[in-house]
């Protein structure tokens, strides 16, 4: 008799069998859609807690295989921003800029792709801002 173990996660309600393979719930391995991109970033906080900034851009930079399409939406003060998107044809290091004018003391941003066409290697997300104000 072999023994099966499996594992359930501790903030949803699935339950992974060990040893099955990864499979996104409800696609097929070497579907377009499997395994799609979606980070936030961590909080920035340029000129202290209560410090003053108008945040310019989100930039963001990859790698990517086959094309891609990803959408970038800046979030100030906790607040998220329209999402814009990006897409673009070839291989290689990629660079999207996000632009937008919002004072706040605090940017994060979220990164996903919106449509899978090949391997997607994020390298870095970054930001432009002025600062207006210091934590006094």
């Amino acid at each position: 008799m072999a023994a099966v173990t499996y594992f359930g996660e501790s903030s949803g309600a699935r339950v992974f069998q060990y040893g099955s393979g990864l499979v996104n719930i409800g696609k097929t391995i070497g579907s377009s859609s499997d395994y799609q991109l979606d980070i936030y970033t961590w909080d920035i906080v340029p000129s202290g807690e209560v410090g003053d900034n108008v945040f310019r851009s989100i930039d963001v930079s990859f790698n990517c295989s086959n094309g891609y399409s990803i959408g970038i939406t800046p979030i100030v003060d906790g607040v998220a921003l329209n999402e814009q998107t990006f897409n673009g044809a070839g291989t290689g290091e990629q660079q999207t800029q996000a632009f937008f004018a919002q004072r706040g003391t605090r940017l994060a941003a979220r990164v996903r792709t919106l449509v899978r066409q090949g391997d997607i290697e994020m390298h870095n997300v970054s930001c432009s801002y002025w600062q207006i104000r210091a934590n006094p």
